[in-house]
């Protein structure tokens, strides 16, 4: 069950907006909390790599590219579904 979960997890993050960089993020004995600090640094790794080659990129590309990437993997993790969506925010 685990490993269908972080698939799950993973494919949402290759279906994020930085689809063209991925990462896995164990689950495995984490907390809630801790799993959402660990999708969210792996958020902004992979959108640092997306976005450092465009030609055109405004200041707030990264950023941009993070806040999405979390918000479409935190959607697809069930483990994170007890947070609220302030405190999803708010990290």
């Amino acid at each position: 069950m685990t490993r269908i979960a972080t698939l799950a997890a993973l494919a949402v993050l290759i279906a994020a907006p930085a689809s063209a960089q991925s990462m896995h993020v164990s689950k495995v004995g984490k907390t809630p909390e801790q799993l959402h600090s660990d999708i969210v640094k792996a958020a902004w790794k992979v959108c640092a790599m997306a976005t450092n080659n465009e030609i055109f990129r405004s200041s707030g590309s990264t950023a941009s590219c993070a806040r999405r990437t979390i918000a479409a993997t935190v959607a697809g993790v069930p483990e994170l579904a007890g947070l609220k969506a302030t405190e999803v925010a708010a990290r």
